[in-house]
């Protein structure tokens, strides 16, 4: 198993990143399943958005990022528009997220893309929190 190893420059922290780890969000967000919708924004600004939606099952969230399962791999840094929707809430949180992790489980036939958010507001923070 390959382990991860963060280094400091200028005595600066790392960033906490999403766990794929089910267990690892147990203490730290939301261990359930809720659905999320995402549309790649494309990094060429010539290019526009595409204007459908894919709708997926996430599995894991907290308020630095989400996991969730997909058909099809996604290249890491890729941006998202997501949003996120739990029955419990109302309300649909809507931010950005960038890619920084895509396994695929040997038992699976979906890829795991993990996504830390980039750009999301306190009120959408929240939101996750109450999940």
């Amino acid at each position: 198993m390959r382990r991860s190893i963060s280094y400091q420059y200028n005595k600066q922290k790392p960033k906490r990143s999403p766990q794929t780890n089910s267990q690892a969000l147990n203490s730290k967000g939301f261990d359930g399943y809720f659905r999320v919708s995402f549309r790649i924004i494309p990094l060429i600004a010539l290019k526009s958005m595409h204007p459908d939606w894919v709708t997926v099952q996430g599995n894991g969230l907290d308020t630095e990022g989400l996991v969730f399962h997909y058909k099809n791999t996604i290249a890491s840094g890729t941006l998202l528009e997501l949003k996120i929707m739990h029955p419990k809430i109302t309300s649909t949180v809507n931010c950005i997220g960038k890619v920084i992790r895509v396994s695929k489980p040997r038992n699976s036939s979906l890829f795991c893309v993990t996504a830390e958010f980039i750009k999301i507001s306190e009120q959408d923070k929240e939101t996750i929190r109450i999940f």
